[in-house]
């Protein structure tokens, strides 16, 4: 099984993605078929009513023979449409339960990408693309999105960030940053200073 690499519309980091590298399957969401250079599969999860809309899109998952597109029910004007295997996948949470109910949890396309791909057992996931920024709709999408990367990661998937650094590098929440070592040493001498002093004990080092 090919490494993976899953590539959102994030105008910082998608163009980084290894398009040309043919050791990685490019995963794709939306109409991202006809706007990115390779894909290997996409996901286009969204009722009909919510891609007719978008200009070009329909005519592409019509038109196109050759990449598999995930979708939530089977269309038989879609030539390449892959029925999602929904209850494969939650089987994998089926020991977990929220509120006594089995845990089925999506609440964006980029988790149902990421869960597949912990079905089928991919070696590593590359991540581009994906930011789920502040003030955006797919801020509300992030739990979902760090559950599954956790679950992943969990199964033995290498986790490989190109992007969403906002959300995974931060400072760990009981251990303190650089800056803040550097003004608890500087207090921590003031203070071993002041009691030496108090003390009558000697400042020197």
């Amino acid at each position: 099984m090919k490494k993976l690499a899953i590539v959102g519309r994030h105008y910082g980091t998608r163009l980084n993605a290894p398009f040309g590298d043919g050791s990685y399957d490019i995963w794709a969401f939306n109409d991202a078929g006809r706007k990115f250079e390779r894909i290997d599969a996409l996901f286009q999860m969204h009722p009909k009513h919510g891609y007719e809309p978008v200009e070009g899109h329909l005519e592409w998952l019509r038109d196109n023979t050759t990449i598999p597109v995930y979708m939530r029910e089977y269309r038989d004007d879609v030539p390449m449409c892959v029925v999602y295997p929904f209850e494969e996948v939650f089987a994998m949470t089926g020991h977990m339960l929220c509120m006594e109910e089995r845990m089925r949890f999506f609440t964006s396309t980029v988790p149902v990408s990421i869960a597949l791909a912990v079905l089928q057992n991919r070696p590593s996931i590359d991540f581009y693309g994906i930011e789920l920024a502040h003030k955006t709709e797919y801020f509300k999408q992030r739990d979902c999105f760090t559950f599954w990367v956790g679950f992943a990661g969990g199964r033995g998937i290498d986790i490989n960030f190109h992007c969403a650094s906002r959300i995974f590098k931060k400072d760990l929440y009981f251990w303190p940053s650089p800056a803040e070592c550097e003004r608890r040493n500087i207090k921590l001498t003031s203070e071993e200073l002041h009691d030496q002093t108090e003390k009558g004990g000697s400042t020197e080092v």
